[in-house]
């Protein structure tokens, strides 16, 4: 499937750039533009040279396919980047600085960045790790053994040493990030994925981090001073590597919670519960490192991954280990309760209420770790906390408002159900019901998204299929509800014709709108294919990265053999179809 297409002229950039190379920050629009329409099956070669073979799913910067490099017969990793990122020129710039300095990493625990190609497509070019990540590994084995475990960290520093000193800090390790692949020298390798490029995906304009309000990171394995939205360097990194580090001994994080914002509220205040607590054949010395490596104040903890490497190296050896006790952990870093709401606004769905909790005794579900602790002061009377974001909006608790604007602390509320309501001047106005118990705090964390429009969208002809965001809405002619103050993607598909796209900016202000579609000069056919079972799609013994049931499967017109396998390796029986140009095909399979 796929076929070959006329070959696409692209522009090489390689890792650390030429003089005279074409860069990124250049692209033109209309290339841009041109990306908006382009889609991509697998078998097809771009970049001359990379033949996509499978999808491995989506990322936050696009489609990442394993390709084949045809010119030396290589398998590497191959992310697509969405037309919308490349769209924004400020992003282009900044992508192409961090892209640069990414690919100067070279160490065996790194995968490496190969490439970035600018063209139609413009692309990443990474090493494909196989092996396992360790979060599967750890899903499947719970625990691994002291040593193990050293011996992973202790390369895991050293790779995270060799980007540090490119300047480059991670943000977001974790065992997802991490692959263990099989080295026939050294036997077990762990290797670091996506150094870096979490942050660039994200930080595709401030302008956009303002909207929604995110941070990078995951609250279990996160600094306490990235939380705070503070400037981080490597100490950053030697944070996340001794949550990882507790995580691969014990079987569990250092802090843990229901709710993303009982973690980040106890990786901020509440000091993390010795290893030895969970594992007591742990090394008095390696419990010390660890909890040295999990203090809350950065200057509290090892330097850099160097020196947290050299003490891991020298934490097991029971011989040498005559300590009788462990000093205990340095104090918590606590930041004022206004900064921990404010902050706390970063994780969950951009737009819309993030939650409303009880923070207090008796209403947050403490684990080991929390008990250890001292709670909170809980006060005299009933207190509800309300923060937004964007800070300054008007608050009104049961309809009635409230003098101060958020941030702001409401005494006096009797206990039980209330309606919290935050508006704001050409912002979404917000209602959250709460919970008050007798001499309890409830906190509401808001995050007000941009006022809202429907927009009428038609087509010539009707029945275009709609998307708004990657997301299907409908057959035209339908509308689409869009934010005022974010940028929104709308394209148009519909067979027989060429893809059309139409981007919404905040400065549009059109409640109608109606785009011609322009009969497709290449007409391709499609494929649905519904099953009773869930199980991978493969067209012509290759695995479409898609499983069932799904649409839009696109392949060339002629004669094609379809199959079925599921996750545990049983397949269907092969079905053959041939199919026209312009014509979509429905075809029922089981296993």
């Amino acid at each position: 499937m796929g076929g070959t297409e006329e070959k696409r002229r692209s522009v090489r950039t390689s890792a650390v750039a030429e003089p005279g190379m074409s860069r990124l920050e250049t692209l033109p629009d209309a290339l841009i533009e041109k990306l908006r329409r382009r889609e991509f099956a697998i078998g097809e070669v771009i970049g001359e040279r990379y033949r996509l073979k499978s999808l491995l799913g989506m990322g936050a910067m696009g489609q990442v396919f394993v390709a084949d490099n045809t010119a030396i017969g290589v398998e590497v990793a191959v992310k697509l980047l969405k037309a919308e990122l490349i769209a924004d020129a400020e992003f282009r710039q900044r992508f192409q600085k961090e892209a640069e300095a990414v690919g100067a990493i070279a160490h065996q625990n790194v995968a490496r960045f190969f490439d970035l190609v600018v063209g139609d497509p413009t692309f990443l070019v990474m090493e494909h790790v196989r092996g396992p990540t360790l979060e599967q590994v750890l899903a499947k084995e719970k625990q691994l053994t002291p040593e193990r475990a050293i011996r992973i960290a202790v390369r895991l520093c050293w790779g995270l040493q060799a980007a540090h000193a490119r300047g480059i800090v991670h943000r977001d390790l974790k065992p997802a990030n991490i692959i263990l692949s099989s080295d026939p020298e050294v036997g077990e390798q762990p290797k670091i994925i996506d150094f870096g490029l979490a942050k660039l995906a994200a930080r595709a304009s401030k302008a956009e981090l303002t909207r929604t309000g995110q941070i990078l990171g995951t609250p279990e394995y996160m600094a306490p001073e990235q939380i705070e939205g503070a400037p981080i360097d490597a100490r950053a990194d030697v944070y996340a590597l001794g949550c990882v580090l507790f995580k691969m001994i014990a079987g569990r994080t250092p802090f843990a919670g229901d709710e993303d914002i009982q973690v980040l509220y106890r990786q901020m205040h509440k000091p993390a519960m010795r290893l030895s607590e969970l594992v007591p054949a742990v090394t008095p010395k390696l419990d010390e490192v660890v909890a040295r490596a999990l203090a809350k104040n950065p200057a509290d903890r090892y330097a850099d991954t160097r020196e947290l490497a050299e003490a891991l190296s020298r934490s097991h050896d029971r011989r040498k280990d005559s300590s009788p006790a462990v000093a205990q952990a340095p104090a918590a870093h606590h930041p004022p309760l206004a900064l921990m709401l404010a902050t706390a606004l970063a994780v969950g769905a951009a737009g819309g209420v993030l939650f409303g909790r009880t923070l207090g005794s008796g209403t947050v579900a403490h684990d080991h770790v929390a008990a250890a602790a001292p709670a909170p002061p809980v006060p005299a009377k009933e207190l509800v906390v309300v923060s937004s974001r964007p800070p300054g909006a008007n608050v009104a608790v049961d309809g009635k408002p409230v003098a101060e604007t958020t941030p702001t602390a409401i005494r006096g509320i009797s206990p039980g159900e209330h309606v919290v309501k935050l508006s704001a001047p050409g912002l979404t106005t917000v209602e959250r019901n709460v919970v008050v118990a007798r001499d309890g705090r409830v906190a509401v964390f808001v995050n007000l998204p941009g006022a809202q429009r429907s927009v009428l969208v038609h087509s010539v002809p009707d029945g275009a299929m709609v998307y708004l965001d990657g997301t299907l809405v409908g057959p035209t002619p339908t509308s689409v509800v869009v934010s005022e103050d974010d940028f929104h993607g709308l394209r148009l598909e519909k067979l027989g014709f060429a893809t059309v796209t139409r981007k919404i900016t905040p400065d549009d202000h059109d409640t109608d709108l109606t785009l011609t579609m322009e009969l497709d000069p290449n007409p391709h056919s499609e494929i649905a294919v519904d099953s009773r079972d869930e199980a991978e799609i493969w067209v012509d013994g290759v695995d479409t990265g898609l499983a069932t049931p799904a649409e839009g499967l696109r392949v060339d017109p002629g004669r094609h053999t379809l199959q079925l396998k599921d996750s545990s390796g049983a397949t269907s029986r092969p079905t053959t179809i041939t199919i026209k140009a312009g014509e979509t095909q429905h075809v029922v399979m089981n296993l």
